[in-house]
């Protein structure tokens, strides 16, 4: 599981979204409610982490299942962007 928090990422994802306007408000609100969202989603483990796109130097957000292995999310969210990525420390 992964959700991009970035809003032409998330909109590329999910087209029914419609613009990238509509997908910014989507992602602020994704944000504004993680909390609750980890609280109501208790089976699976929610966390944020950085990622980037191989070769490029804009860093991308995403909600992720945090009890996927690193080599799992790599390959979740290089689906997600039909591009390799990789995953930023810190």
């Amino acid at each position: 599981m992964a959700i991009q928090l970035d809003a032409p990422q998330l909109l590329k994802r999910c087209p029914s979204i419609g613009s990238v306007k509509t997908a910014s408000r989507w992602v602020k609100e994704i944000v504004l409610y993680k909390s609750l969202i980890v609280y109501l989603i208790r089976s699976v483990s929610i966390s944020s982490l950085s990622y980037r796109i191989v070769g490029q130097k804009k860093q991308y957000t995403a909600l992720v299942d945090a009890s996927l292995g690193d080599q799992r999310l790599i390959e979740t969210l290089s689906e997600l962007t039909r591009q390799a990525v990789e995953l930023i420390e810190g």
